[in-house]
């Protein structure tokens, strides 16, 4: 009798737990059906200050691209981070008029943040650039024969 009753739970506690499982999956497959093949979110209005604000970062992302290509072949971390520095001209030159310009909206904000964050990204990249290959260009020209006078 008692045997019967262990078999009763165990049986119950297995179908319960196949029923929960079943539900777990077939809910899980309709949320990734619904996002992969749902609707798009519908877009959303830009504003005329957060248009603004875009085509401002992106002469300034231009200038930090045209920063990293200038700084490449410094020869030591200084040099390429005074290139860089200065390549950022004349589009870095009014830094507070754009934080400005991009604090009117949290998507603009965020804009603004993800520029800094490329900005220091970048400035490492030719830190670190410069103090890898530096060494190795140094080596070159100190190997290079030098024709005769």
């Amino acid at each position: 009798m008692a045997a019967k009753k262990n078999r009763r739970a165990r049986a119950i506690a297995s179908g319960s737990v196949i029923v929960v499982a079943v539900a777990f999956v077939v809910s899980s497959t309709w949320q990734i059906a619904a996002t992969v093949f749902g609707h798009p979110p519908p877009p959303t209005v830009v504003t005329a200050d957060e248009a603004a604000c875009s085509a401002r970062l992106r002469t300034m992302e231009t200038a930090l691209e045209r920063g990293a290509v200038a700084a490449a072949p410094a020869p030591d971390e200084s040099h390429a981070l005074a290139t860089f520095d200065d390549a950022l001209a004349p589009e870095w030159n009014d830094q507070a008029g754009a934080e400005d310009l991009c604090s009117s909206s949290p998507r603009a904000k965020e804009a603004w943040a993800a520029l800094l964050r490329l900005r220091r990204g970048l400035e490492g990249t030719a830190r670190k650039h410069a103090h890898e290959i530096g060494p190795l260009r140094r080596d070159f020209e100190t190997r290079l024969p030098r024709p005769p006078p």
